[in-house]
């Protein structure tokens, strides 16, 4: 299925949904509107005329097509200009429409995440035509992108239709048939990988591969900083096109995977003077002129990420930083550790998965559950927490220890209950006896208190140190845990 008729297919059971809703009668009416009063325009097109232009000039019209349409009649009207032998003009069209059809198939593979066009158009274009994009569009981007959204979308296509992909090269001998094969040729190889990068689970790599790539779409989502995606992923589109060494793929996407860790649990003002020689921007385009190895890639991000842990003065802005803030405020960090705590206790359980991974499509885990809650107004909650100040009782609700992720359905209806009717309660499908294995954990607390969540806050920091290499020290748990009262 590809996304056109993945979409087609969608508006086919809209609409067969909202006639089941209708009387008779009005079917009826529905059906002579639809047999007797559809109008069509017909445009005739004389031999003066370009059909392949009047294309372009009536779709630009209303709701305008999108780069990638516009892009096939381009290239198949100049496939009609170059001055070739028939056959290769045949050739050069069979082979555009082969690309696109391969196109829509792997941008709609899978349903449930279909990709856009544009992202990958812009993607496949920074590194096909990376001098262009870093040389003389780089100025252009980097001057706007801190002050507002940048349209990279238009900026890609007026390259692409205005500039590159244009008549007047052919005439200038500066565009040939060759160039639009290799551009093609291009396409093609590159939304195979691309589909791959963004929707792994369709690939034949090992499952420690396919993980790794969902995490890393977890650190960079669509309309990453202003972009149409990250540089990252698509320093992950160039170093992967020629590669078939599993542990090398699986080596470098582990450091990216810390490397992005990292960078989220120190945030930007812990870990600046690290990163200002680290701009992925600079190092796709050093990768794309110099034609750099994937083995460069993972000695950079593994020294990196070894720089940033040992880091004394950065150890010292996140101790003052976690002073300040808490870690609701980070909410992509508390979830995505969450889901990775899950995976541990799941890997370590000999039985099924409770959770098939929030982190990696499993929408039914996709909230994150205050223990004790916000809004603790039951007896038992007044009393577990009545020796602690208003702000410190903020600070233990908001305490990393004091999560769990649970559905949205749960969420909502365990919300200010106690914690033994959270655990266990007459309906009993939504308990955390029933849940996923980090709910299940919980369960073996009889109560939960502060004591609890400081207990459960260091657990996970344990966790943190293990998984992620980092360096905090027990002593300072409590202090980075926001709860250094707790010592006292």
């Amino acid at each position: 299925m590809t996304m056109y008729t993945s979409n087609l297919l969608e508006i086919k059971n809209f609409y067969k949904e909202k006639l089941n809703d209708l009387s008779k009668d009005t079917l009826e009416v529905v059906y002579s509107k639809l047999t007797q009063s559809f109008l069509f325009n017909i445009y005739e097109i004389t031999d003066e005329i370009d059909v392949f232009v009047a294309f372009e000039s009536m779709n630009n019209r209303g709701k305008r097509l999108s780069t990638l349409e516009l892009l096939k009649n381009r290239l198949i009207y100049l496939s009609t200009l170059f001055n070739v032998d028939e056959d290769i003009r045949i050739r050069l069209r069979k082979e555009i429409n082969l690309c696109w059809k391969i196109l829509y198939t792997q941008l709609g593979l899978n349903p449930e995440n279909p990709l856009s066009d544009d992202e990958f158009l812009f993607a496949h274009y920074v590194i096909y035509f990376y001098e262009i994009y870093f040389e003389e569009y780089r100025k252009i981007h980097m001057a706007i992108r801190n002050i507002e959204f940048v349209n990279f979308s238009k900026l890609r296509s007026i390259y692409l239709l205005d500039n590159y992909f244009v008549p007047e090269r052919i005439e200038d001998g500066k565009l040939s048939a060759t160039d639009i094969f290799t551009y093609i040729n291009s396409l093609t190889k590159s939304i195979k990988l691309w589909g791959i990068i963004k929707n792994p689970g369709n690939s034949v790599w090992n499952e420690d591969i396919k993980n790794l790539l969902l995490k890393i779409n977890y650190f960079n989502p669509e309309n990453y900083r202003f972009s149409e995606c990250s540089d990252q992923l698509i320093l992950l589109l160039y170093l992967l096109q020629d590669e078939n060494n599993q542990g090398k793929i699986k080596k470098l996407l582990k450091y990216i995977e810390r490397f992005n860790y990292l960078r989220l649990f120190y945030q930007y003002e812990c870990i600046a003077e690290h990163l200002k020689d680290f701009n992925e921007e600079e190092l796709l385009y050093k990768a794309c002129k110099e034609n750099l190895s994937i083995d460069f890639f993972i000695d950079k991000y593994e020294k990196k990420c070894s720089e940033i842990v040992s880091s004394s003065s950065s150890y010292k802005r996140l101790l003052k930083m976690y002073s300040k803030t808490n870690f609701y405020n980070n909410r992509r960090l508390v979830f995505y550790t969450l889901c990775d705590y899950e995976l541990k206790l799941t890997n370590e359980s000999k039985s099924s998965k409770k959770v098939n991974n929030a982190l990696l499509g499993d929408k039914n885990y996709a909230t994150i559950e205050h223990i004790f809650p916000q809004k603790a107004t039951c007896a038992y909650w007044k009393k577990m927490f009545a020796d602690y100040t208003t702000a410190q009782k903020n600070k233990l609700r908001n305490s990393l220890g004091n999560f769990v992720l649970v559905s949205e359905a749960k969420n909502g209806k365990l919300a200010n209950k106690s914690f033994p009717e959270k655990k266990e309660n007459c309906d009993n499908v939504v308990g955390y006896k029933y849940g996923s294995y980090s709910e299940i954990e919980l369960c073996r607390n009889e109560n939960w208190g502060a004591n609890e969540i400081l207990t459960r806050g260091k657990k996970l920091l344990i966790f943190i140190n293990e998984r992620w290499g980092l360096s905090l020290k027990n002593s300072d748990f409590a202090h980075i845990l926001g709860l250094e009262f707790m010592n006292k």
